[in-house]
């Protein structure tokens, strides 16, 4: 992960961050699955890829700020840039859905400064929507250290959750149906602020 922010004074700052994720498997799958214009069949080995690229701008406001303590809330949207394909390589046959979903979001954050450059912080990010055969929301957890090196860049480690779900019978021309992508685990990252 990786994340850039540019200061408005004490208060309000932007922030840009991305996050990327590749995923590739293999699998003799155990019931038929029609996936776009594709039937892939009971037994038939298949290999998949799934390719996640998270964009993320902020709006956030810092509401309090004391010298050990900093809590904000922000405005943003996650860009979720997702690469789904599944191909049967015996028979030749492949399929490919490239998606991109924009999801507005709001958050509150905060942090704590506990000695010199070392501070902890967190931030829960959530949204939820619902429209026409379509609903959806979004989850984002994230709690962490950072190291600061200078005022402007510094070196973090978290723990991140993130759930992304949409129901629908239209989400594009040639998919319907659920979809649901969570991920959970350690975050290693660089802080550069301005």
């Amino acid at each position: 992960m990786a994340s850039i922010a540019y200061n408005f004074g004490e208060k309000i700052s932007v922030e840009l961050a991305y996050l990327g994720f590749k995923r590739n498997g293999s699998l003799q799958i155990e019931e038929t699955i029609e996936f776009g214009d594709e039937t892939f069949d009971v037994d038939e080995l298949i290999e998949s890829k799934f390719n996640v690229d998270i964009y993320r701008l902020a709006f956030n406001y810092h509401f309090f700020q004391s010298p050990n303590w900093t809590l904000g809330a922000a405005l943003g949207v996650h860009i979720t840039d997702f690469d789904i394909g599944i191909s049967a390589p015996e028979r030749m046959i492949s399929e490919e859905v490239d998606q991109i979903a924009p999801v507005p979001y709001l958050a509150l954050n905060a942090e704590y400064r506990f000695y010199d450059r070392w501070q902890l912080g967190g931030s829960i990010e959530y949204f939820s929507l619902r429209a026409g055969d379509s609903d959806g929301s979004l989850v984002n957890i994230t709690a962490g250290i950072d190291y600061s090196f200078s005022d402007s860049m510094g070196l973090g480690f978290a723990y991140n959750l993130y759930d992304l779900s949409v129901n629908s019978d239209s989400l594009t021309d040639d998919l319907a149906g659920e979809f649901q992508y969570q991920y959970s685990g350690p975050l290693v990252y660089i802080r550069v602020g301005f």
